[in-house]
């Protein structure tokens, strides 16, 4: 292996970054076997490294009895209810509890493999050493416990552990497939201003997704309206993510009005819908 190809690789292994013609692989291949020879070492590399950081720890497991596909129903069949016509849910929760992957090391590898863009391996593999105790490629892009890649949903062992009472990424990450997958992909009708299952206003993907979130979990932990308003006003003192930013009093607005009526989840989906076009 030449040093130009080794400080790719390492680049790769450190930043998530590479160069996408892989230009430091020798030149008499042509353009395309220079590209798959790239990302065959690229791949192998971050399987070698995942491989060697997680050497020597435990690793927590699915809960005894635990059944991912009964779970992720349950946690996802009241969104779906909500926020789709009758005719489409069933289609769409299948196509949501198939998005549920929780991330442990039986399966990493596979996944690692299996992802065509090696942006999106490098981000699971440090979400997965980090979820496991091990140092992650880059501690500052880390710490989390879920992550959407396209029409997978990927959570981590640390969903099991303790985390935030108004957190849950199953959901979470469940609703970005709503505007990542294209009705006619799982044969919903389509047409030109229905491509995607739901239209969610670029800009408020995140809204979105925190909006269905908290609203899931506040109708999940109360079911009186007085106990619901408490629990809304506790989630605004200090458990609202910062990663919204500018919406984060439009979030709120919407939660207001969402717990409060019978389908709450039609209440997020009108407070980020996209723009009808003409």
């Amino acid at each position: 292996m030449s040093d130009r190809i080794a400080q790719q690789i390492d680049r790769h292994i450190k930043t998530g970054e590479h160069d996408p013609v892989f230009s430091a692989w020798p030149s008499p291949l042509s353009m395309l076997d220079r590209m798959k020879q790239g990302r065959r070492d690229l791949s192998d590399a971050l399987l070698a490294e995942v491989r060697k950081r997680q050497t020597g720890i435990r690793t927590r497991a699915l809960p005894r009895g635990f059944r991912p596909e009964k779970f992720s129903k349950s946690k996802l069949a009241p969104m779906v209810q909500g926020l789709l016509p009758k005719v489409e849910r069933e289609t769409v929760l299948e196509v949501l509890i198939r998005s549920v992957v929780f991330v442990h090391r039986r399966d990493i590898e596979k996944l690692l493999s299996e992802l065509p863009f090696h942006g999106d391996a490098w981000h699971l593999a440090n979400m997965y050493l980090y979820s496991i105790g091990a140092e992650p490629l880059d501690m500052r892009s880390a710490p989390h416990v879920g992550m959407g890649i396209h029409k997978t949903s990927c959570v981590s062992m640390l969903y099991f552990g303790k985390t935030g009472p108004f957190e849950d990424f199953v959901p979470h990450e469940a609703a970005h497939v709503f505007h990542n997958c294209k009705r006619q992909t799982v044969g919903l009708p389509a047409g030109r201003n229905r491509e995607w299952i739901l239209p969610i206003e670029f800009s408020k993907r995140e809204l979105f997704a925190y909006s269905c979130e908290a609203c899931g979990e506040i109708r999940e932990l109360a079911k009186r309206p007085t106990d619901r308003k408490a629990l809304l006003a506790e989630y605004a003192q200090g458990h609202v993510p910062s990663a919204l930013g500018k919406y984060r009093e439009e979030h709120l607005e919407i939660l207001e009005t969402a717990i409060s009526v019978r389908n709450g989840w039609k209440v997020i989906l009108e407070g980020c819908r996209e723009p009808k076009r003409r």
